[in-house]
Protein backbone atom coordinates (compact mmCIF):
# COMPACT_ATOMS: atom_id res chain seq x y z
CA UNK A 1 0.00 0.00 0.00
CA UNK A 2 2.66 2.24 0.79
CA UNK A 3 4.50 1.53 -2.98
CA UNK A 4 0.69 2.38 -4.32
CA UNK A 5 0.69 5.54 -2.37
CA UNK A 6 4.08 7.03 -3.43
CA UNK A 7 3.05 5.86 -7.30
CA UNK A 8 -0.10 8.28 -7.17
CA UNK A 9 1.64 10.45 -5.12
CA UNK A 10 4.31 10.85 -7.54
CA UNK A 11 1.58 10.66 -10.85
CA UNK A 12 -1.23 13.05 -9.91
CA UNK A 13 1.67 15.83 -10.50
CA UNK A 14 1.75 15.09 -14.06
CA UNK A 15 -1.51 14.81 -16.99
CA UNK A 16 -2.63 11.12 -17.71
CA UNK A 17 -2.14 10.07 -21.49
CA UNK A 18 -5.61 9.30 -21.73
CA UNK A 19 -8.72 9.47 -19.34
CA UNK A 20 -9.87 6.11 -19.70
CA UNK A 21 -6.22 4.95 -18.88
CA UNK A 22 -6.57 6.95 -16.43
CA UNK A 23 -9.78 5.77 -14.64
CA UNK A 24 -8.46 2.15 -15.53
CA UNK A 25 -5.50 2.80 -13.39
CA UNK A 26 -7.51 4.45 -10.37
CA UNK A 27 -10.27 1.40 -10.42
CA UNK A 28 -6.98 -1.63 -10.40
CA UNK A 29 -5.40 1.02 -7.57
CA UNK A 30 -9.09 1.01 -5.19
CA UNK A 31 -9.34 -2.68 -6.30
CA UNK A 32 -6.12 -3.54 -4.80
CA UNK A 33 -6.42 -1.38 -1.78
CA UNK A 34 -9.45 -3.15 -1.16
CA UNK A 35 -8.28 -6.59 -1.21
CA UNK A 36 -5.22 -5.76 0.99
CA UNK A 37 -7.41 -4.00 3.82
CA UNK A 38 -9.77 -7.28 3.40
CA UNK A 39 -5.79 -9.27 3.92
CA UNK A 40 -5.05 -7.18 6.72
CA UNK A 41 -8.29 -8.04 8.40
CA UNK A 42 -7.29 -11.37 8.35
CA UNK A 43 -4.10 -11.11 9.37
CA UNK A 44 -4.35 -8.46 11.94
CA UNK A 45 -5.58 -11.32 14.67
CA UNK A 46 -2.60 -13.15 13.62
CA UNK A 47 -0.13 -9.97 14.49
CA UNK A 48 0.99 -8.30 17.46
CA UNK A 49 -1.18 -4.91 15.74
CA UNK A 50 -4.09 -4.24 18.13
CA UNK A 51 -7.70 -3.84 16.37
CA UNK A 52 -7.36 -0.13 17.73
CA UNK A 53 -3.33 0.20 16.16
CA UNK A 54 -4.87 -1.68 12.47
CA UNK A 55 -8.37 0.72 12.63
CA UNK A 56 -6.30 3.97 13.30
CA UNK A 57 -4.07 2.56 10.09
CA UNK A 58 -6.65 2.05 8.09
CA UNK A 59 -8.29 4.87 7.99
CA UNK A 60 -4.68 7.17 7.66
CA UNK A 61 -4.92 5.06 4.75
CA UNK A 62 -8.11 5.67 3.46
CA UNK A 63 -7.38 9.37 3.87
CA UNK A 64 -4.40 9.46 2.10
CA UNK A 65 -4.85 7.18 -0.23
CA UNK A 66 -8.08 6.11 -0.94
CA UNK A 67 -10.18 9.25 -0.86
CA UNK A 68 -7.46 11.34 -2.95
CA UNK A 69 -8.04 8.43 -5.99
CA UNK A 70 -11.77 8.39 -5.42
CA UNK A 71 -11.70 12.50 -6.08
CA UNK A 72 -9.40 12.10 -8.80
CA UNK A 73 -11.90 9.22 -10.36
CA UNK A 74 -14.61 12.25 -9.40
CA UNK A 75 -12.13 14.89 -11.18
CA UNK A 76 -10.97 12.63 -14.57
CA UNK A 77 -14.71 11.20 -15.29
CA UNK A 78 -16.46 14.20 -16.79
CA UNK A 79 -13.82 14.62 -18.87
CA UNK A 80 -13.91 10.66 -20.15
CA UNK A 81 -17.65 11.16 -20.87
CA UNK A 82 -16.93 14.58 -22.54
CA UNK A 83 -14.11 12.45 -25.02
CA UNK A 84 -16.09 9.83 -25.44
CA UNK A 85 -19.36 11.83 -26.78
CA UNK A 86 -16.99 13.66 -29.08
CA UNK A 87 -15.16 10.35 -30.25
CA UNK A 88 -19.17 9.16 -31.04
CA UNK A 89 -19.81 12.79 -32.61
CA UNK A 90 -16.37 12.23 -34.95
CA UNK A 91 -17.43 8.60 -36.27
CA UNK A 92 -21.11 9.14 -37.07
CA UNK A 93 -20.50 12.59 -38.74
CA UNK A 94 -17.83 10.38 -40.76
CA UNK A 95 -20.16 7.68 -41.59
CA UNK A 96 -22.22 10.24 -43.86
CA UNK A 97 -25.37 8.35 -42.65
CA UNK A 98 -28.84 9.75 -44.42
CA UNK A 99 -30.72 12.85 -42.53
CA UNK A 100 -33.88 11.86 -41.57
CA UNK A 101 -36.55 14.18 -41.16
CA UNK A 102 -37.93 15.23 -37.98
CA UNK A 103 -41.46 13.85 -37.24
Amino acid sequence: LQALKYRWDNRSQARPVTSKQALHDIELSISGIELAFETMDKLQSQTNVSEEDWRLRKRVLERTLVRPLETYHERVLPHHYKKSREERKKLLDGLNLPTIPSL
